[in-house]
């Protein structure tokens, strides 16, 4: 995300507005993140939780979305947290990749230990 807002600036900057105002380049960056979070922390938790429905084997839970990336569908990369089903399973952190598909069907991409 920040570098998307760093491209932002940048391209406001190079399109010839050296003496640009500043609010006029906060407004930009806030529109741009406002069109990159449209969806809510519990709208996020569904997708993750819709893509970890199938994984048998362990607990999983998110932590956090830290990307999100509009490819053919969108593709949303989680931080979160993994325990085995055993007894006495230390919890593991994993960096989890959701692809959304243009007709809402959501696999997992990847999964890998942190």
């Amino acid at each position: 995300m920040f570098k998307t807002i760093i491209a932002a600036v940048l391209i406001i900057l190079a399109a010839g507005t050296a003496v640009c105002d500043m609010k006029e380049i906060k407004t930009h960056i806030s529109d741009t993140i406002s069109s990159m979070s449209h969806l809510s922390n519990t709208e996020y938790q569904q997708i993750f939780n819709l893509a970890m429905a199938d994984v048998t084997g362990g607990d999983y839970t998110a932590a956090q979305m830290v990307e999100k990336q509009i490819t053919d569908g969108t593709d949303y990369r989680f931080i979160a947290e993994s325990t085995d089903v055993y007894p006495g399973a230390a919890p593991k952190t994993i960096e989890v990749t959701v692809h959304e598909s243009p007709e809402d069907i959501v696999s997992i991409s990847d999964i890998t230990e942190l």
